[in-house]
């Protein structure tokens, strides 16, 4: 039971937690962890089956990340004195609006 997993479960019954899985438990008297989200049952890996285990703008910004780290200052630097770099710069920065256009 991942936490995004958890978090679409209740956005679609309308509620909003933020934070980790924590925060949908509490201790009950007797010490024991349990699902405390008022009106909600709590969710079974069947119903939370439907759902991504990742939040996939989480994915794609990772990959936006990756690919801008790969412009460095060499790279800049060749891009600017050949046509192999210009080529390379081109192509990255299209991979990057590929990305982009996933959010």
């Amino acid at each position: 039971m991942t936490t995004y997993k958890v978090n679409q479960y209740l956005a679609e019954k309308g509620v909003t937690v933020h934070g980790n899985t924590d925060a949908y438990y509490r201790l009950s008297p007797d010490g024991v962890k349990a699902w405390y989200v008022e009106g909600i049952a709590e969710p079974t890996e069947a119903d939370l089956a439907k759902y991504p285990d990742v939040d996939p703008v989480s994915l794609v910004m990772a990959e936006i990340t990756r690919l801008e780290s790969l412009e460095t200052p060499r790279r800049l630097a060749e891009a600017v004195l050949t046509t192999e770099g210009k080529t390379w710069l081109a192509n990255n920065r299209a991979l990057i609006a590929v990305e982009r256009a996933k959010l």
